[in-house]
């Protein structure tokens, strides 16, 4: 069940990532060195919640080969 929490967490962070990134940005809308931070710690937010959905999605059907053979018959 904690596993399907982390999915869904990473899931709504690679999804909303970005709005909530930009409406932080526009706060401090003159400042370029902020907004490249900003776009930089996106960045790395996405690819660390992709990372942590690929590997929960991994754990899951690689630990319980049933689940995933029982789809392709």
């Amino acid at each position: 069940m904690n596993r399907d929490k982390k999915v869904w967490v990473a899931l709504l962070i690679v999804l909303f990532n970005r709005s909530i990134f930009r409406y932080i940005e526009a706060l401090w809308a003159n400042n370029m060195i902020f907004g490249n931070v900003i776009k930089v710690l996106s960045a790395i937010v996405t690819c660390a919640a992709i990372y942590v959905l690929i590997r929960c999605l991994h754990e899951k059907y690689a630990s319980n080969p049933k689940l995933h053979a029982s789809k392709h018959q």
